[in-house]
């Protein structure tokens, strides 16, 4: 039996860098589909050019709500301690910014600074920081690694994954050999992509 699709509810999208290009004509039960700059996939926003833009400013959005929770809570003389207040942030935001790490990990420095700053506000907040803290110091202080180094164990654990089983399309695409003995709780070396070398954790 086949899939019925509805035309209504369908939308296309065409990736390319181009600038200037001409959309063919698709047609779904005479109806015309409709093409879209962006759509929601899982989860993930993909846009026509595949920056990752509108997913990340969505994420931007969503965290930014989040730190209202964070600092409905505080105060000089009442509120949520400091644990309390880290507690409420690990709960909230990390989780989100996680999400599809691997897909917009590539994405420009300008779009990564902004979920960066989303960081640096909610620790600002949890430690009840003066402005211009550094966020290095921040992070120290709150035992909280840089949202790019949770970017890489991410990628890392996902190729490890990928690598420790057999067959894996995949792994064929990206160009990973199989590894029976490989884990993401050991110390391993795999070929990436012919030229890169990823040390996995």
């Amino acid at each position: 039996m086949g899939v019925t699709i509805n035309s209504i509810k369908t939308t296309a999208i065409l990736f390319t860098k181009k600038r200037k290009i001409s959309f063919p004509e698709l047609l779904i039960n005479n109806d015309i589909i409709p093409y879209v700059s962006y759509f929601n996939f899982l989860g993930f926003i993909f846009d026509e050019h595949l920056t990752s833009k509108q997913h990340i400013l969505s994420l931007v959005d969503r965290c930014s709500k989040r730190l209202n929770i964070l600092r409905s809570i505080t105060g000089l003389t009442w509120g949520g301690n400091r644990y309390l207040l880290l507690n409420a942030y690990r709960g909230l935001i990390p989780s989100v910014l996680d999400y599809g790490a691997i897909l917009f990990s590539s994405a420009s420095k300008y779009l990564l600074d902004k979920l960066d700053t989303i960081q640096y506000k909610a620790l600002s907040i949890s430690l009840g920081s003066f402005k211009g803290t550094a966020v290095s110091s921040l992070q120290f202080e709150c035992y909280e690694p840089p949202l790019r180094c949770r970017r890489n164990i991410s990628t890392l654990k996902y190729l490890t994954k990928i690598a420790s089983i057999p067959h894996c399309s995949t792994a064929d695409i990206l160009n990973i050999k199989y590894n029976s003995k490989l884990s993401s709780s050991n110390f391993s070396l795999i070929r990436f992509s012919k030229t890169r070398f990823l040390q996995f954790t």
